[in-house]
């Protein structure tokens, strides 16, 4: 999976894994409250350290004008967003659903319909951006995903990551990280028992 980042240094806009992006880039994001495509600063990037293979999608999509085509490697509980504007999990993404795309850098977003969905391994990254929305392979995508402690699903509730924010505008992001990875060590171990 890759996204686009801004260098600060030249304003250059370069393409990049996910892997190779770092706390502090400035990812291809997407305005709610305009719809145009902005840079957001990534504060957080979860699983980093982690090699481990886990079950994903392969969804294909095109665009409707029919012009830009593309793949993107997911997670079945990832949340992504649709034609309207609503946040769904990719996994119930079928063929001829819609979502919001941005071709080739564009400043406004377009659509594209899904034209199949794989099943597939891979290594996952959660990259979060300070406006809690990434373009990842063209596809506008929240930073969350569905995450569920009992009846409560963690993944939207709006500020759950505010705290990790406020650690990296204090210049605290390898604490934000450290609590994070145990928050996740925690988790993994109470659902894996």
């Amino acid at each position: 999976a890759t996204t686009r980042v801004l260098l600060p240094t030249t304003h250059e806009v370069v393409e990049r894994s996910l892997d190779q992006v770092s706390v502090g880039d400035a990812v291809e994001s997407f305005d709610a409250q305009s719809g145009e495509r902005v840079f957001s600063e990534v504060f957080l990037v979860q699983h980093a350290d982690s090699s481990r293979m886990v079950p994903m999608l392969d969804i294909a999509f095109q665009s409707l004008s029919g012009t830009s085509t593309g793949n993107l490697h997911v997670t079945q509980n990832h949340y992504l967003i649709d034609e309207g504007g609503k946040m769904l999990k990719a996994g119930e993404l079928r063929r001829g659903s819609r979502l919001r795309i941005y071709p080739n850098g564009a400043s406004r977003y377009g659509v594209a319909e899904v034209t199949d969905v794989q099943s597939t391994f891979n290594s996952v990254r959660n990259v979060h951006t300070m406006n809690d929305h990434i373009i990842v392979d063209g596809v506008v995508a929240s930073c969350y995903a569905e995450l569920r402690l009992g009846p409560l699903n963690l993944g939207r509730l709006p500020n759950i990551l505010f705290p990790f924010k406020v650690l990296h505008r204090l210049g605290l992001s390898p604490l934000a990280h450290r609590i994070d990875s145990t928050l996740h060590q925690l988790y993994v171990s109470a659902h894996t028992k």
